[in-house]
């Protein structure tokens, strides 16, 4: 039994709902920067995250411009899809509409109502980076192998931003 992923198998996977570990590199001599983050992707189209603009994780994703972003399930047998890519946009500005979609995608519609209330007052502070792959990269698998299977995470970007 193989537990790699079909091309269509990791769309599908990144397309369901994953706290995502965001890793980015940082130059100041300490390890790369990893941290849990919501994220939202529909298949075809690119991994949209959206954190506090001013954070230092924003500050480290302007600065290297790629991030490699690993989703994963908590139950056994566990799977994953680890992906790694550019940052192809940037928006300064993320509305409380935007907010509350990607709260909705993770809590629902009342648990995203009661999160956007309780955080309504960061919202200005918001960044959305917009990360995609390289067209040609290997998307590792739960058995610790490089698939052979390509993934391109390159196309729309999520349709209401």
């Amino acid at each position: 039994m193989s537990l790699a992923m079909t091309h269509a198998e990791r769309e599908a996977f990144l397309a369901e709902v994953h706290v995502a570990v965001v890793t980015v590199a940082d130059d100041d001599g300490r390890g790369p920067l990893a941290i849990p983050l919501w994220y939202d992707y529909q298949p075809g189209g690119e991994i949209i995250l959206v954190t506090d603009g001013n954070s230092r994780k924003a500050q480290l994703i302007r600065k290297a411009g790629r991030v490699t972003v690993c989703a994963q399930t908590q139950e056994m047998p566990y799977r994953y899809a680890s992906v790694e890519g550019p940052v192809t946009a940037i928006e300064d500005t993320v509305t409380v509409e935007q907010r509350w979609e990607l709260a909705r995608r993770y809590l629902g519609h009342e648990g995203a109502d009661g999160y956007i209330e309780a955080t309504r007052d960061v919202t200005d502070r918001m960044c959305a980076p917009a990360t995609t792959r390289r067209p040609v990269d290997r998307v590792s698998d739960p058995a610790g192998r490089g698939s052979p299977e390509i993934l391109r995470m390159v196309g729309r970007p999520f349709g209401r931003l």
